[in-house]
C-alpha cells in the first residue's frame, strides 16, 4: 500500500512538471509570434534605407533620352523635366514612314533607339538619302518654323522608337526659356553645315565622294563599319548600288581598301585621301 502511494505522489509531481514546461514553451513561442507580428506592421522609414536615391534614378526615360542627346547638353534639370513632359513617344518598324515630305508639321522628333532616314525623292523618283539620324539626334527640327509642311521624308531604317515635341507646345516653352532656344539654334546651325557638305559633296565624282565619307567613318585600327546597308550609302552618295559596288572594287583594286566583313579596311589612308581631294585617280 505504501508503495502505491509514493508512485501516486511520483505520478503527480512528473504531471505537474509536464504541463509547467509546456506552458513556459507556450509563452516563449507567443511572445515570438508577438516580436514578428510587431515587426511585419511597423513601417519601414524611407529616410533610414540603406539605399539612397541618386539624382539619376529620379529621372524619367523621357529626361535621361533629353539629357544623352549632344542637342540639349548643357540644359539645367529644370528644363529637361519641361522637355520630357512635352514628349510623346513614338515607335516605328523597319521601313515606316515618319512622315513625308510637305505633310503638315506636328513637331519634331529625337531618336531614343534605331535608326531614322531623312531623304528626298528626285523628280524621276530617284530616293536620296540627306542625313541618317541615329540615338540622341534630332531631326524634323527646322520644319516647326516652317509654314508648308516638312522639306523632306524620315522613313525608319530599324525598328526604332522616338519622342515627338507638339509645335504648339514646344514654341510656348521658347518664349519662356531662352537657354532651349539657343539650344534650337545650335541644332540647325549643325545641320546647315551637314546640308553644305552634302552640296559640296554632290559636285564632286562618285569616286572622291566616296572616299570622303569612308574617311568620315569611325575608325577602329584601320577598319570601318558601314553605319547602313550599300543600297542606303548608294543613296546618301546620290548613285545606285550598282555604281557604289564598282565604285568599292576600284579601291579595293589600287590597294587604298581591303574587304573584312563586317568590316571595310582602310590600307592606305593617305591615297585615299588623295583620291577625295582629287589629286588621285583609280
Amino acid at each position: 500500500m505504501a508503495n502505491a502511494n509514493v508512485n501516486a505522489k511520483a505520478n503527480v509531481k512528473a504531471n505537474a512538471k509536464a504541463k509547467a514546461t509546456k506552458s513556459i514553451s507556450r509563452v516563449r513561442l507567443d511572445k515570438t509570434q508577438a516580436t514578428a507580428l510587431t515587426d511585419a506592421k511597423t513601417p519601414v522609414d524611407a529616410n533610414t534605407s540603406t539605399e539612397a536615391k541618386t539624382p539619376a534614378d529620379a529621372k524619367t526615360p523621357a529626361e535621361k533620352v533629353i539629357g544623352q542627346s549632344i542637342f540639349f547638353q548643357g540644359l539645367d534639370d529644370e528644363l529637361l523635366a519641361k522637355l520630357a513632359q512635352l514628349a510623346r513617344w513614338k515607335s516605328f518598324k523597319a521601313k515606316e514612314t515618319i512622315f513625308s515630305a510637305q505633310d503638315k508639321v506636328i513637331g519634331f522628333y529625337l531618336v531614343a533607339s534605331g535608326l531614322v532616314r531623312i531623304y528626298l525623292t528626285e523628280p524621276k523618283g530617284r530616293e536620296r538619302t540627306v542625313h541618317l539620324c541615329g540615338e540622341g539626334i534630332v531631326f524634323g527640327e527646322a520644319a516647326v518654323f516652317l509654314h508648308d509642311g516638312y522639306p523632306a521624308s524620315a522613313e525608319a531604317v530599324a525598328d526604332s522608337k522616338v519622342l515627338l515635341f507638339s509645335v504648339k507646345e514646344f514654341k510656348e516653352l521658347l518664349t519662356k526659356n531662352p537657354d532651349v532656344s539657343l539650344a534650337i539654334i545650335g541644332i540647325l546651325a549643325q545641320r546647315l553645315n551637314h546640308f553644305r557638305a552634302i552640296v559640296e559633296s554632290s559636285l564632286k565624282e562618285l569616286l572622291p565622294r566616296l572616299a570622303e565619307s569612308l574617311l568620315s567613318l569611325k575608325d577602329d585600327d584601320g577598319k570601318v563599319k558601314l553605319p547602313t546597308t550599300k543600297t542606303q550609302m548608294a543613296a546618301r552618295l546620290g548613285t545606285t548600288a550598282e555604281s557604289l559596288s564598282r565604285a568599292l572594287r576600284r579601291l579595293k583594286s589600287a590597294g587604298l581598301i581591303a574587304e573584312s566583313k563586317p568590316y571595310l579596311v582602310i590600307v592606305d589612308r593617305s591615297g585615299l585621301n588623295d583620291v577625295a581631294e582629287g589629286l588621285r585617280t583609280v
